[in-house]
């Protein structure tokens, strides 16, 4: 039964992440858009990035779904996964202590337009990686329960 229900969720969240994804692309075009208002393009680079870390959270539930799909117990792949899910935390947490550094300096006035800018850039490239690698380590987390027979 539980590989019914491993089958359904994999189909599910494919179809989430492919939803993302095409939104996704919607806001980027709106950023694109010089017709477009500042406010509006801002806002549309800001969902973009959004539906990115969807699409990724999504994709990667979608894969630890399809391996709990195929069943079985697998000690090596378990112990491959949970490595795997340290390593993306930690890089998810390093992306998270980015994020914070960056928006600091976004609102420190002391600092150039210049770099108050390219740290508000890298504000979004860091939430982006941010929920990339969160997502990569449940994957990896729900993949190492299923490999093990959790």
């Amino acid at each position: 039964m539980e590989t019914i229900q491993n089958a359904i969720n994999y189909v599910s969240e494919t179809i989430q992440g492919t939803s993302a994804e095409a939104s996704k692309e919607v806001n980027k075009e709106i950023a694109k858009d010089s017709n477009q208002s500042l406010g509006t393009r801002a806002e549309a680079a800001v969902d973009a990035a959004g539906d990115k870390v969807d699409q990724t959270k999504h994709e990667a539930k979608a894969e630890a779904h399809k391996e709990g799909a195929e069943g079985g117990f697998h000690p090596i792949d378990a112990i491959s996964h949970a490595v795997s899910y340290v390593q993306e935390s930690i890089a998810g947490s390093s992306a998270e202590a980015s994020k914070e550094v960056n928006k600091e300096i976004v609102k420190d006035s002391n600092q150039s337009i210049s770099s108050r800018v390219g740290a508000a850039i890298d504000v979004v490239g860091d939430k982006i990686n941010e929920g990339k690698h969160d997502a990569k380590a449940e994957a990896h987390k729900e993949a190492a329960k299923h490999d093990i027979g959790a």
